[in-house]
């Protein structure tokens, strides 16, 4: 999730500072936000696991 998130915010500035282009500025930001929103819930679950807070099979939808 993190490399994700790092290659979509680095493919994005290449396409700025190199190619000075804007192309897909926009879904670059909503890409890079639901993998950020992602991440952290992964890393919340995996502390909650650690703590022994939280149930050990993943809830159902």
């Amino acid at each position: 999730m993190v490399l994700a998130i790092i290659y979509v915010v680095v493919t994005q500035l290449y396409v700025w500072m190199a190619l000075r282009l804007g192309t897909g500025t926009f879904v670059s930001i909503i890409v890079t936000g639901f993998l950020l929103r992602g991440a952290k819930r992964i890393f919340e679950r995996h502390r909650e696991r650690r703590e022994g807070e939280g149930p050990a099979q993943p809830e159902a939808p």
